[in-house]
């Protein structure tokens, strides 16, 4: 049967449709694929933690290294060394990989975030101090805080002092300068006295100005410790007042590290720590809260809130929260 020329032309027509679309697509691709890609990346990260909450540990979750700040000091390969421990801590116990490093995408990203968490840290590590997590070293830091304290307000004491009476003098160098000068002039012994007197000034200027420079480093140190002091008092949950900083507010809670799962993904944020032992354990704890376990509330548990235990090693509770989350009765 003969096709008629109306329904020719309606299928030239679609086949011409087609192909513009086509067209339009090609060479509008790369735009719409920078478009596309966050929705599909977070629908397939969607997808996988989804098919892990049906399917807890059955296969392993990827890890992969997101912005790393190079403020830390830490090599792409020392930071995957640290990860790689931190993940046999849950798998070894368990008896299967329960993480998997891969080079791209994973379905966690890590990241090394440097502000003012890692900062106090480093400052503290010049300042010879080591801060633990307990009531102990509280107390301790308190000590150094309220020594350091009283050793400013004294220096800025003398330095307010020292000021005063340079501008005192000052002015009264400069009414006697100016008296002179309406008169047409000094005499030879009073300009050599007001050239000696200016050079007094000069020199307890560039004294003013070094005793300044020691305050103000004496104002870094304080607020250092007083940042350290309050990271103490929230995570310990003391019943005592927050130290505001020399010229600033008291200053956020510190977390060491954090997970997070939003919009945009999967991803574990380090902020602080130490050394690599404190790093190792700070891993550990946020790879169990990609596992999807909670806190617990043994103090040497790898999901107890505070990183203070030092062991490396899963404790009974962890083991327990670790098998009841992967539906393994043992």
């Amino acid at each position: 049967m003969p096709v008629g020329p109306k329904k020719l032309f309606k299928f030239i027509f679609k086949i011409l449709i087609l192909l513009l679309l086509g067209g339009l697509l090609y060479y509008y691709r790369a735009p719409l694929m920078t478009w596309l890609t966050p929705y599909s990346n977070r629908f397939l990260t969607n997808l996988n933690y989804r098919i892990e909450e049906l399917t807890p540990c059955q296969q392993p979750i990827t890890l992969s290294l997101g912005d790393l700040d190079p403020q830390f000091n830490l090599s792409e390969l020392q930071l995957t060394t640290a990860i790689n421990q931190a993940t046999e801590i849950w798998s070894q116990p368990f008896g299967k990989p329960l993480f998997n490093l891969v080079a791209t995408s994973g379905a966690v990203t890590i990241n090394l975030v440097y502000d003012n968490r890692q900062e106090t840290t480093d400052k503290l590590k010049k300042l010879g101090i080591d801060v633990g997590n307990d009531q102990q070293a509280y107390e301790q830091l308190k000590t150094k805080y309220d020594t350091l304290n009283q050793k400013y307000l004294s220096q800025k004491d003398a330095l307010k002092n020292l000021i005063t009476d340079y501008d005192a003098q000052r002015a009264a160098y400069n009414s006697e300068v100016n008296r002179w000068n309406k008169k047409g002039g000094a005499p030879d012994n009073i300009f050599a006295q007001l050239a000696k007197t200016k050079s007094a000034l000069e020199s307890q200027l560039a004294m003013i100005n070094d005793r300044t420079n020691q305050v103000n480093l004496l104002i870094q140190d304080l607020n250092t410790e007083g940042t350290a002091l309050n990271r103490l008092i929230s995570e310990l949950n003391l019943n005592v007042n927050k130290y505001n900083t020399v010229g600033g507010a008291v200053g956020s809670e510190f977390e060491e590290g954090v997970y997070i799962q939003d919009a945009a993904g999967r991803r574990i944020n380090v902020y602080e720590f130490s050394d690599s032992k404190q790093l190792v354990r700070l891993l550990a704890h946020e790879f169990g809260h990609a596992l999807n376990l909670d806190h617990s509330s043994g103090t040497t548990d790898i999901m107890y809130y505070l990183n203070e235990a030092g062991n490396d090693t899963l404790t009974a509770n962890d083991l327990v929260a670790l098998q009841k989350h992967c539906k393994v009765t043992k």
